[in-house]
């Protein structure tokens, strides 16, 4: 089917739109990563599942806006509009967001650190507790006797086994 140009243009206008929303999804993960900074398989995983995110998404919109087909400019309007927000709100967002978390981090370690120091000194305790225990359950530990079995006398052996016996033959 063919597109008219006003079609065009809304899709593309529309595609900006989504790319600026992506930009989103990703500035709230950079965010996440300020946070707390996730390891190499972590962070591996977060960029794949944007990326998938990303994929449904331009999948989606295209099927509803050009009837399934990909255009180039569908694509070039998403990465306008994920550029434009990213490098302009994205970076004043990000610049706050490192103020604001680094701020909820200070509070949440002055609010926790007394519950903090208690927990390691009952970890502590309940360490030391254990270890004595341990102590007291070795030292109580019956060792068993050794009992002393006689030995039966060495038969001599005068003939051969069978099994060796055959194997000779059998050469």
């Amino acid at each position: 089917m063919e597109l008219t140009l006003s079609a065009q243009t809304q899709a593309f206008i529309y595609s900006c739109a989504l790319g600026a929303m992506l930009s989103v999804v990703y500035t709230a993960m950079g965010i996440l990563k300020i946070m707390s900074p996730p390891g190499k398989r972590l962070l591996f995983f977060m960029d794949l599942i944007f990326m998938l995110v990303c994929t449904f998404a331009t999948f989606l919109f295209s099927v509803a806006m050009t009837w399934g087909s990909i255009r180039y400019y569908v694509v070039f309007g998403e990465l306008v509009g994920f550029f434009l927000f990213y490098l302009t709100v994205g970076e004043l967002i990000l610049k706050c967001s490192k103020v604001i978390t680094d701020f909820i981090l200070k509070l949440y370690f002055f609010i926790t650190s007394p519950f903090r120091k208690l927990f390691k000194r009952l970890f502590a305790f309940a360490l030391r507790l254990a270890a004595k225990l341990k102590i007291k359950f070795i030292k109580s530990r019956k060792k068993p006797k050794k009992k002393f079995l006689k030995k039966p006398a060495a038969v001599k052996q005068t003939e051969k086994p069978r099994i060796m016996a055959r194997q000779k033959d059998r050469l």
